[in-house]
């Protein structure tokens, strides 16, 4: 009998530690991996006047191009940002940024592919905070014909 009690507890005891170990292995899942939450905002804008656009294509030569808002209790983290434009020749500075409240941060030097036709492309790493919207500022454009696709690439992480 006493033998049987030994075994008993002996067996209760294994379940219990087993049943801790194979708690211990469960996976962790990351809920800010970057497939899980993707971002992509294409904008494509042939009216300097259109809704979400703000230029200067009379004195200055600029557009700010909107993008999607970031999402409450969200941080966008851009990866990667383009933009395909028609700029004037004769202006000497041609450059693409993406910007928020605070700061700018610059894409490659746009090149030219033809026919009054730039682009700026690359990775980049930059961030936008919750409830802010992703401007890109593209300067140097024609302002006879201000055709301009704009695109920002990343991934939303939360926020705490």
């Amino acid at each position: 009998m006493r033998l049987i009690t030994h075994l008993t507890i002996l067996a209760v005891w294994s379940a219990t530690l087993l049943s801790s170990v194979a708690l211990a292995q469960t996976p962790i899942e990351n809920v800010n991996e970057p497939g899980r939450n993707p971002y992509q905002s294409v904008v494509q804008l042939f009216d300097p006047t259109a809704p979400g656009a703000r230029c200067d294509v009379t004195v200055s030569n600029f557009c700010f191009v909107s993008h999607l808002q970031v999402p409450t209790g969200k941080r966008l983290v851009i990866t990667y940002a383009s933009a395909r434009f028609r700029g004037d020749d004769q202006l000497f500075s041609k450059n693409v940024a993406i910007q928020d409240g605070r700061s700018r941060v610059f894409l490659p030097a746009p090149s030219l592919i033809g026919e009054g036709l730039y682009i700026a492309a690359g990775p980049i790493s930059s961030y936008i905070d919750q409830n802010q919207t992703p401007l890109m500022l593209i300067e140097g454009i024609d302002s006879q014909l201000p055709a301009i696709e704009s695109a920002i690439v990343g991934y939303l992480v939360s926020v705490q």
